[in-house]
């Protein structure tokens, strides 16, 4: 993560007066060293470094009037000017205990978006009492912190109002938490569904794809059983559980943050749908029965397009091309790019 003494220690020569400067390198060089090699580890899924969370930090309201709950969590934020000039790139955000963060006042006519983010709020702690020499050679005492303590501060940066309102961008180094839609008129508790998580996960960096993989059994009828769903990269999510919307049609909807998407052309992903079984059905039609699976949509809940829904439907045909509900297990998974 640029920081070029990673591998290096610092070295106390024999007989050497040791300084102030000395003896704070001995004591961050470890630390540093192990903040560097986190920092090349967790990344974002395209392996591009950046601001993110490892763990917690979620956002909830509360009953108070314009009040939100930011829960425990552990992010890195990230520098890129240091890593240009070979420092320390990252620093550590622990926020060790929930806070609350209190939004400014709606407009009166029109809605906005505000950004929840995480900032890194280092601070000396640990104070005792310490002999001092000062400058003329008199010893003294003073107070000096032991300690230099990783803390955290949560802000909420707020959105300009309008018909149409963007998401308020934050500054270098800040970790997005949440975007939560600001209604116009009286201060108000905010509403659950107005809170929308744009946490960008970092994790240990691997090859493979970001899938949304689902299984489940058909009654022939008007319902699925057996459900199982999970996906593999923690930037998607499941939005609604797979279910049947008409005859032979099965949907469901995924939650993915945009900037996983990616810069390839539209659209970003593929889908590779695929029956498990289909014997009933292959003996009623000899000519075989399809199964196939795309995308119905694509969407954004607001304006600022942090968060994308993805409908998935697949569709069940006989051999003449009618749908038709079958008594079989089906199977599938949905492919997602990774972001350049």
């Amino acid at each position: 993560m640029g920081y070029e003494k990673r591998w290096d220690y610092p070295w106390h020569s024999s007989g050497e007066v040791v300084t102030a400067e000395k003896l704070r390198l001995l004591a961050t060089a470890p630390r540093d060293s192990v903040l560097d090699l986190l920092g090349d580890l967790y990344v974002a899924p395209s392996g591009i470094k950046r601001s993110g969370v490892v763990s917690g930090f979620g956002v909830s309201p509360t009953v108070a009037n314009m009040t939100l709950h930011v829960g425990r969590g552990l992010g890195f934020a990230y520098n890129p000017v240091k890593d240009v000039l070979g420092q320390l790139a990252i620093e550590p955000v622990v926020n060790e205990a929930p806070q609350s963060v209190v939004l400014e006042a709606p407009d009166g006519t029109n809605p906005r978006y505000d950004l929840i983010v995480a900032r890194p709020a280092a601070s000396q702690g640990d104070y005792q009492t310490r002999s001092v020499r000062l400058s003329d050679g008199t010893l003294t005492t003073q107070s000096l912190p032991q300690w230099w303590d990783v803390g955290c501060e949560i802000r909420a940066i707020t959105g300009t109002p309008g018909v149409d309102p963007i998401c308020p961008e934050g500054t270098l180094g800040d970790i997005p938490l949440a975007v939560v839609y600001v209604r116009p008129g009286a201060p108000h508790p905010i509403e659950a569904s107005d809170v929308y998580d744009v946490r960008w996960w970092l994790r240990y960096h691997q090859a493979g794809p970001s899938q949304y993989v689902f299984s489940a059994k058909c009654n022939g009828t008007d319902s699925l059983s057996n459900i199982n769903q999970y996906v593999t990269d923690p930037n998607i999510s499941v939005a609604a559980t797979i279910s049947r919307t008409g005859v032979g049609s099965y949907t469901a909807v995924v939650q993915v943050l945009a900037s996983a998407l990616g810069t390839h052309p539209n659209p970003p992903w593929v889908l590779d749908a695929m029956a498990i079984s289909f014997a009933g059905c292959v003996s009623e039609y000899p000519n075989g029965t399809r199964l196939i699976g795309y995308s119905s949509g694509l969407s954004s809940p607001f304006a600022g397009g942090a968060l994308r829904y993805v409908s998935i439907t697949m569709n069940v045909y006989d051999s003449s091309g009618a749908p038709i509900d079958i008594s079989e297990w089906i199977s599938g998974s949905f492919t997602f790019f990774r972001a350049d």
